[in-house]
């Protein structure tokens, strides 16, 4: 919704009044605290990225596993860059590379993944 549609609603749910700016600013609020949350993620999450992109015996398992809890933290450039990181192994990539793009991309439909399209993006 543009700004003005969702000013309109508003007053005509809650009335013309000052709650709309407030409306709007807690917001705002929750937004900033979820791409903060997203940066601490990035924080939390490197190393043990990096321990299992170093660590040659890691099992599909155990990278499957740490996919699960990161790809709900897609939220930033920076956390998905470092979800790519992680070692792809084949039969995981299309369903998790779908989820991601499901998940995050409004265009959805539209899209045709294949594995030129996941080479394309970073996936594999």
């Amino acid at each position: 919704m543009k700004k003005n549609n969702l000013q309109e609603h508003h007053e005509e749910t809650f009335g013309n009044d000052e709650s709309y700016d407030t409306f709007v600013n807690e917001i705002k609020s929750m937004a900033e605290g979820i791409m903060q949350l997203s940066l601490q993620a990035v924080q939390i999450y490197t190393p043990i990225v990096n321990r299992i992109i170093s660590d040659t015996n890691a099992t599909q398992h155990e990278v499957e596993y740490l996919m699960d809890y990161m790809l709900s933290l897609c939220h930033t450039e920076e956390f998905t860059n470092l979800f790519k990181k992680l070692p792809r192994f084949p039969d995981t990539v299309y369903c998790y590379a779908k989820y991601y793009f499901e998940e995050y991309k409004d265009d959805y439909e539209s899209l045709v993944i294949n594995e030129k399209f996941l080479r394309d993006n970073k996936f594999i």
